[in-house]
């Protein structure tokens, strides 16, 4: 959660014409601008990045330019965020309303979780060939690969505890939550959830205090 005040924010890079409100929102955090609690929402369809102000429902544009934005997570050291798009994975200032690309993909990225045992290090997931990537965030370099023909529907990452990660996958007719376990070597796998519990099309992910597991359906999956 960010205590500092960041902004302010651009209104140059708004779309011309576009009213005040959320397209296609896709990934979301909650973030405190200046003591108010915001969500930052990515919108796939437009591009964008903006602050919906949860107190008024105010929506503001912070950048606009990405492709096809997917998911996102906050990096804890500054008021920056790392944003999945259609071939790369990219970091947005918050501060500066700026884009910088920390490191491309011959297939689309999806999911993505920082690993709270290595801080420094990302993880993401690559739609359609079911490989997971390590990735240096200061530098942007790849440290090294997993793949699991299983995680080819990867879409949302979300870390258990140290070195236990969980991927929502799955399409439309059918979809889990598999465990992978990056402390054995090699990397274990060990299905958790599946379509018989009503998973269809599993999306975003995310740890409750509880143990909940969410995913883009109306169900809950504890």
């Amino acid at each position: 959660t960010l205590s500092s005040c960041i902004g302010p924010f651009s209104s140059s890079a708004a779309t011309p014409g576009r009213l005040p409100g959320l397209s296609g929102p896709m990934g979301m955090a909650i973030v405190s601008v200046c003591d108010t609690p915001h969500a930052l929402v990515i919108e796939e369809q437009t591009g964008e990045l903006s602050l919906a102000n949860l107190e008024t429902g105010e929506v503001t544009l912070v950048a606009s330019g990405l492709s096809s934005p997917f998911a996102m997570v906050m990096e804890p050291e500054a008021a920056t965020v790392l944003v999945t798009e259609s071939d790369r994975l990219s970091r947005v200032n918050l501060a500066t309303n700026t884009i910088a690309a920390v490191t491309l993909f011959t297939n689309r990225p999806t999911g993505l979780a920082i690993d709270p045992a290595q801080p420094d290090t990302v993880w993401v997931a690559e739609h359609g060939t079911g490989d997971l990537f390590r990735i240096r965030r200061s530098d942007g370099s790849r440290q090294d690969v997993i793949h699991q023909l299983g995680l080819a529907r990867a879409r949302g990452l979300a870390f258990e505890k140290a070195g236990v990660l969980l991927v929502a996958e799955g399409d439309a007719a059918n979809g889990g939550i598999i465990r992978v376990d990056l402390n054995r070597n090699p990397p274990t796998f060990a299905t958790i959830a599946s379509g018989e519990a009503g998973l269809r099309l599993p999306f975003g992910l995310d740890l409750g205090g509880g143990g909940e597991h969410f995913d883009s359906g109306p169900r809950l999956v504890d």
